[in-house]
């Protein structure tokens, strides 16, 4: 199962199940593969920051806001930024 948290425009949602943050990041579950999406370095380097002080994924990105960004950016119209637990990165997804 692939965590996923997402946060579009004005609202957020939270597409992940449980148990995901209890494996170490960049550590590939059976069966699990990498989300498709472009990479967006600067919500990245906060994940990687963020996981390197406090050696867990966060929950969610509003976690990740609240610690490393002052703010998420607008996704484009018809994606969602999502957290990469496989690849350790946050990319924009399709919605």
């Amino acid at each position: 199962m692939i965590f996923a948290a997402v946060v579009c425009g004005c609202g957020k949602k939270d597409t992940g199940g449980t148990g995901t943050n209890s494996v170490a990041p960049g550590k590939q579950v059976s069966g699990q593969k990498p989300l498709e999406g472009t990479v967006d370095p600067t919500l990245t380097w906060a994940l990687k920051s963020f996981v390197q002080e406090k050696g867990r994924m966060p929950e969610s990105l509003l976690e990740l806001k609240s610690a490393k960004v002052d703010s998420i950016p607008r996704a484009p119209a018809g994606f969602v930024y999502a957290i990469d637990p496989v690849t350790v990165e946050v990319k924009v997804v399709k919605q």
